[in-house]
This record gives C-alpha cells, structure tokens and sequence, in this order.
C-alpha cells in the first residue's frame, strides 16, 4: 500500500472512531423519565428507570460522574461503582442511562447500571 493510501485509510480510522457508538454496564430498561421530572422530586421512583440526555460535564480525571442535561434541567449520573468510566464519551454525545435515582442531600442523583450512547 502506498503512502497516500494509508495516510487516507489513518484520516478515515479517525474520523469514524470519533462517532462511534457504544455501551457499557447493563442496561436494565424501565420506564424511561424526563430530567426535569427528577430534579425537584419529592418521591424518589424505586427500581431501575431509563434517563435520556446530553452529556454535558464530566470527570476528566477518571469518567466516574457526568452531568447529562435536556432544555433546561440537568441532573448529575454517578458511574463509579458501576464498574466502567466515561472517560471515552465525547461531550455533547446522546446518552441512555440506566440507573436508580437517590437523594444525596437536598441532590437528586442517578447512581447509574448502565448507558449507552
């Protein structure tokens, strides 16, 4: 293979591993529920829900929490007893998270099975 030719297939390799979707954890289903439904809730659903959104902000250290936001509501996803990192999912990307949801505080957070993006 010549040069050029590889130089094309390495820009091509790039390009698309940017875009690539995948998954991580276990994705449990459940009813799926809005962000701005959980961010001011005083009844906390039980069993796994499903969460979709844009993630915003993220560990940049290890991926164990990102925020994952739609309009104007985001709410914090802690990953990092989840077994997997975030560190691999570019910002702005769709994402599917499975989790239970949890008060820490006055905070309501997802402590996250899984998620796909």
């Amino acid at each position: 293979m010549t040069g050029w030719k590889i130089l094309v297939l390495l820009i091509a390799l790039a390009v698309t591993g940017c875009n690539r979707e995948g998954q991580q954890g276990k994705m449990e289903g459940g009813p799926v529920y809005a962000i701005s439904e959980l961010v001011n809730t005083t009844n906390i659903p039980e069993g796994t829900i499903t969460v979709i959104g844009e993630m915003v902000e993220k560990c940049n250290v290890s991926g164990c929490w990102f925020y994952l936001a739609t309009n104007n509501s985001r709410i914090k996803v802690d990953i990092k007893n989840a077994g997997f990192s975030a560190t691999d999912v570019p910002l702005h990307s769709k994402v599917q998270v499975s989790a239970k949801l949890h008060r820490e505080g006055d905070a309501v957070i997802l402590e996250a099975a899984g998620m796909k993006w």
